[in-house]
């Protein structure tokens, strides 16, 4: 903090200040030098103002203007340290603290040293003395050393406050917008769109790309700053390089149309950096406003996934761009549909390099290759997105929280929530393997259940949530998915009982789902005899690569459907 530096200073410089009777000092800095995320924490054309009076340190913050009629005004050209006697001001003049008449101080001399950087003045240091020709063995090193300290605590506090502001993790998305509406994006987000600079403008030319970005991040407002963060659900194979495995190119997270582009360097004519480089420069300049990702396919052909359609002009300028470097481009949906393996495409662009792409080829392919079974309509392709693997992980892991029944009294669900929470919060205290616990997602909405969230999902990165739709909610459907969304870009392993999956209108929320449980009570009777219904319906869910988890002991007639689905039973009474 502020306080300790120039506490620290005063203590370095007690002997000369002590033996000339100082009663306080002033630090006034006409600029600071707080380049990057630091400026985001002043506002233009402010300066700095500390006062000290022991053992008490203030600081202010204001506009420049407000030094007009002070002493500062008077002196902002002289470089040499001067000295003023109380009885020597005879006329109104204010201090440039408190903005008062200086005759109103108690004082029998003031002397002010200029701080001196590059040749110009950037700061003012003010000494209130007891002693009418008082001599300090203070030096414009000693002085420029202290505002380059209080500058640097600065940076600190700022990047403190955000901290305090968002959760923290490794390679987490943020931005920081200033009151002007210039950005300050940290290295995980320059890297991710491909930034020169940290500090983005509004003369920059990537300023739309970051502003665009920003509408799909979370945002908190505090003071004069604006906080956009987003935990990334990717992780990159060399975050320096900016690639992206191949294998987490479904997890784009773009919900909207988009466009793939695959190129690769047939005959190794170039540099593989090359190349990259003259997709970025084409994106920079005919698509400077649009989020994209890399991708590495292998040592010659890249993959980019990029929030926006390629009409054909845009296609002729690639075409340009890349001249004879093999490429194709797909759209979506006319291409291929917004639901589509684009893992299993690239593998299939890698192997045949169709000279154009066309679907029914592409789904022959796949009939050869025994890879895929097409469903709607030729349109989706099964996502293998099963995070609980079965054959490696035989149970769910420690239930905290037991899945509950549906209740139908408000009263009821209220004392649940209480305990919930109660429980939440007693989790990182203790020691799981996996916790795993049911929440209501109406509970979601609450900043408290929230942050509870994030202490649980730093300390336990595999934790599961069994996820409650109280029956007698009326919360949206839009809500509720953005809540779904929201839970699975933190991270956790989300599992839906049948107040989601059996509730069409809620039952979009699926698509962020990795399990469905049945719970106890509907385990009673058989989930699956004559009834064909369920049959179709869990084996869809479980062709998407959901899980399916049985809390109770099934019926025996099931067992053939259970086996056959790979499901994990969670018994409870040896859990």
């Amino acid at each position: 903090m502020y306080r300790n530096v120039i506490l620290d200073f005063i203590s370095n410089n007690h002997k000369t200040l002590i033996s000339n009777e100082y009663l306080q000092m002033t630090f006034v800095f006409l600029q600071f030098d707080v380049d990057d995320l630091g400026k985001f924490g002043i506002d233009i054309g402010n300066i700095m103002i500390y006062h000290v009076k022991e053992p008490y340190v203030f600081e202010k913050q204001y506009d420049i203007g407000k030094l007009a009629g002070t002493i500062i005004e008077i002196l902002l050209t002289s470089k040499e340290p001067l000295t003023f006697l109380y009885d020597e001001v005879t006329f109104e003049i204010n201090d440039p603290f408190y903005l008062k008449d200086l005759r109103k101080q108690t004082f029998k001399s003031l002397t002010v040293y200029p701080i001196i950087e590059n040749e110009q003045i950037v700061g003012f240091a003010l000494i209130y003395s007891n002693k009418v020709k008082p001599v300090y063995e203070l030096t414009n090193n000693k002085l420029l050393n202290l505002k380059r300290k209080l500058e640097k605590d600065f940076v600190n506090v700022v990047e403190n406050s955000i901290k305090d502001m968002i959760w923290q993790e490794e390679n987490q998305y943020v931005i920081v917008q200033s009151v002007e509406k210039e950005y300050y994006c940290n290295d995980s987000v320059k890297k991710a769109l491909h930034l020169m600079n940290n500090n983005v403008d509004k003369t920059s030319s990537t300023y739309k790309r970051v502003k665009s970005f920003t509408m799909q991040m979370h945002k908190i407002e505090k003071d004069n700053l604006t906080v956009f963060y987003l935990l990334p659900a990717l992780n990159k194979v060399d975050l320096d390089s900016g690639y992206y495995p191949i294998s987490n190119i479904n997890k784009h997270g773009f919900n909207v149309n988009f466009a793939l582009i695959y190129a690769r360097d047939v005959n190794s004519s170039i540099e593989f950096n090359k190349l990259q480089d003259l997709l970025t420069d084409y994106i920079d300049k005919y698509l400077p406003e649009t989020i994209f990702n890399f991708y590495l396919s292998d040592a010659n052909a890249i993959v980019i996934v990029i929030n926006k359609q390629l009409n054909k002009k845009l296609q002729i300028e690639l075409d340009y761009a890349l001249k004879k470097i093999y490429h194709i481009v797909l759209n979506t949906p006319t291409d291929i549909s917004l639901l589509t393996n684009l893992e299993e495409i690239v593998h299939y662009l890698d192997k045949v390099m169709p000279q154009s792409f066309k679907f029914e080829e592409y789904s022959n392919y796949l009939n050869s290759q025994n890879k895929q079974i097409l469903t709607c309509d030729l349109n989706y392709f099964n996502t293998n997105k099963v995070l609980v693997k079965v054959d490696e992980q035989k149970v769910i892991g420690d239930v905290v929280i037991s899945p509950i029944d549906n209740y139908y009294i408000q009263s009821a669900y209220d004392m649940f929530e209480n305990r919930m929470i109660e429980e939440m919060d007693k989790i990182p205290l203790n020691k799981y393997s996996a916790p795993v616990f049911t929440i209501l997602l109406t509970s979601t909405l609450k900043r408290k259940v929230i942050e509870s969230l994030k202490k649980i999902i730093t300390k336990y990165k595999n934790t599961k949530l069994i996820i409650h739709l109280p029956l007698i909610s009326d919360l949206d459907t839009k809500t509720c998915f953005e809540q779904i969304v929201k839970l699975k870009n933190m991270g956790f392993v989300l599992i839906a009982d049948s107040t989601i999956f059996m509730n069409i209108k809620k039952n979009i929320c699926l698509k962020e789902m990795d399990a469905i449980i049945i719970r106890k009570f509907e385990c009673d009777e058989s989930i699956y005899a004559n009834n064909y219904f369920n049959q179709d319906l869990f084996k869809k869910y479980y062709q998407e690569g959901m899980v399916v988890i049985y809390e109770g002991i099934p019926q025996e007639v099931d067992v053939e459907m259970i086996n056959e689905l790979s499901c994990i039973i969670i018994d409870k009474e040896n859990n």
